[in-house]
């Protein structure tokens, strides 16, 4: 039983007047829209990176076993991002930048790939990108067009940092093969 199938047992109990019973009905019924409302975002935080709103790598690894449970000859594209010098914003402009740093930076890839996939935050300063059903040609269309748009992102006082982007492309099924050419191909950038 869910919470509001919990909430809809009491929708016949009176609501309006001012007698106990239906006091206390609205009462149980503003806690259980408030448990509601805590367990939705529960629910989220269990799925999502606060910080970024990007999928989390407990969702990366479910979605992971979900694609794999489907026998399919998908065409699917991975591309890995890594934030360098993240550490030296944050050591010399504060978390507070950092963590604007990479809020933007899950911004520019949203905007380039356009609900294309998904995007997962896999680790501190690393991100995984999901695309099913692209072509390699679109999967390196994209790779650029993230290169070039991250150039352009610009911090106070000339601290560097740059993204580091690899990508595979296959078919689904071969996720692990595919990440690891996508991981090579992103430490050769470093």
């Amino acid at each position: 039983e869910t919470i509001q199938d919990f909430s809809r047992e009491f929708s016949p109990l009176p609501v309006n007047g001012n007698d106990e019973i239906a006091i206390l009905t609205r009462k149980l019924q503003q806690m259980l829209r408030q448990l509601w409302d805590n367990h939705q975002q529960m629910q989220y935080l269990g799925w999502y990176d606060g910080l970024t709103g990007a999928r989390n790598r407990l969702a990366y690894e479910a979605d992971l076993q979900q694609r794999a449970a489907v026998p399919a000859a998908t065409p699917l594209g991975v591309m890995l991002l890594d934030i360098d010098g993240l550490k030296l914003v944050n050591d010399a402009l504060g978390h507070d930048k950092g963590d604007q740093l990479l809020r933007q930076m899950v911004q520019t890839v949203k905007s380039v790939v356009q609900n294309q996939g998904e995007l997962y935050r896999v680790g501190g300063d690393e991100f995984i990108f999901i695309m099913q059903g692209v072509a390699e040609e679109q999967l390196h269309s994209y790779a650029e067009r993230l290169r070039k748009r991250l150039e352009f992102v610009t911090l106070e006082g000339g601290i560097p940092f740059s993204v580091s982007i690899g990508f595979a492309w296959g078919e689904q099924g071969e996720e692990g093969e595919l990440s690891r050419r996508a991981d090579r191909m992103m430490y050769g950038e470093k």
